[in-house]
């Protein structure tokens, strides 16, 4: 039994919330609805506010307020598999270019979030996930 459970399992967890946050953020997403929302959400000025954090520079500033996990970001191979998981997910998709958008997301959440808690990052980060989404449509 422990064969089937060793490393198997850790890795099913997180593919698999993967899978249920992604189709989670793309039910949410609906082009329609966002255009009816951006036309009555008056537009934020948000000139003002730094796009980086003061502390990393290089790091983009998360929404909502959150601390540095990890400076340095990913593992190259731990980003490497979550591109290529998410890409893979996603590939199926016909109005989301999903390396795009897997590239652009995981890029920033790589500072602030262990990649085991990527489902929060997609529920926390929806500043995020909007950039990244409309960079990323075809």
């Amino acid at each position: 039994m422990e064969r089937f459970l060793g490393k198997n399992k850790s890795m099913k967890t997180p593919k698999l919330l993967f899978i249920v946050s992604i189709l989670f953020v793309l039910a949410c997403t609906n082009p329609q609805n966002t255009e009816e929302k951006t036309a009555q959400k008056p537009v934020e000025n948000t000139s003002a506010e730094p796009s980086t954090n003061p502390k990393y520079p290089n790091i983009p500033l998360a929404e909502k307020g959150i601390t540095v996990v990890n400076p340095e970001g990913w593992k190259k191979e731990t980003m490497e598999f979550h591109l290529n998981y998410c890409a893979e997910m996603l590939q199926k998709l016909d109005n989301v270019d999903a390396a795009k958008f897997c590239e652009c997301f995981l890029s920033k959440i790589q500072y602030y979030y262990d990649p085991i808690y990527f489902k929060e990052a997609y529920e926390d980060q929806s500043k995020w996930n909007q950039e990244c989404l409309a960079a990323a449509s075809k």
